[in-house]
């Protein structure tokens, strides 16, 4: 798509949110990428904040969030886009959980800006910023969010309803792990879509190291352990529970 073209149909749909050439497809697709774009677009009037569609939808700064695209976040946010602005119902994202994939600077930015890292996710398949930091193993990610205040305990959604310490488990990382549950992540907490402890889910990787600390932080090993065969075959978690004598 060229500047003529992008200018052409923001004059055309400016306030239009549905069909082909709607503005959201536009921000998915260009807008988060091109600065040169975004400023056609704002010169011909196009609304920067048009909500996200209801399936895996983003607004313009929830997708250039998710991109890191730095230069126009910072864009977007000066010519008052909302940081906060609601995620989509299904599978959507605010600004600062869609940068929680890995986009520190991003992350910052939008904090000192006045996101809310505590921001409720989407209603379905949605994850806080801290649970999406954790489950993509971004050590930096979660420590800025931890310190601007991120509920470490905050309930996930469904169908998944992950706690960010049962997301860390799945991810693998220690680091990770280690800094929620300094920051007070419940040890015992049961999340996840198969009802599972973080134990349980480092016992059914085989993630001995994970398992230990766990153990070390007062995990307990009766909590249901025997469901992980239930559901599925997860041939490691009887050998880590003999690694680890329990």
């Amino acid at each position: 798509m060229t500047c003529r073209d992008c200018s052409k149909t923001a004059g055309a749909e400016v306030d239009y949110v549905g069909g082909n050439n709607n503005l959201e497809q536009l921000y998915n697709s260009q807008l988060a990428k091109d600065l040169e774009i975004i400023e056609v677009l704002l010169e011909a009037g196009a609304n920067i904040n048009v909500p996200a569609s209801k399936y895996n939808g983003r607004t313009a700064l929830q997708a250039a969030s998710e991109g890191g695209h730095l230069a126009i976040v910072k864009k977007l946010l000066g010519t008052g886009a909302i940081d906060n602005a609601n995620p989509a119902h299904y599978g959507g994202r605010t600004a600062l959980q869609a940068a929680a994939n890995g986009h520190a600077e991003v992350m910052r930015f939008l904090l000192r800006m006045g996101a809310d890292v505590n921001a409720h996710p989407s209603r379905y398949w949605g994850l806080t910023a801290l649970q999406h930091a954790a489950l993509e193993v971004r050590l930096e990610v979660v420590e800025g969010h931890l310190r601007a205040g991120a509920n470490v305990n905050a309930p996930g959604c469904y169908p998944s309803t992950e706690l960010a310490l049962y997301a860390a488990a799945e991810g693998g990382h220690l680091d990770v792990l280690e800094k929620l549950l300094a920051a007070g992540a419940e040890v015992d907490a049961i999340s996840g879509n198969r009802k599972q402890t973080a134990l349980q889910v480092a016992f059914k990787r085989g993630n001995v190291e994970l398992a230990k600390k766990l153990k070390m932080s007062g995990a307990r090993s009766d909590l249901g352990v025997d469901k992980i065969f239930k559901s599925g075959p997860y041939p490691y978690a009887s050998w880590t529970r003999r690694r680890l004598q329990v």
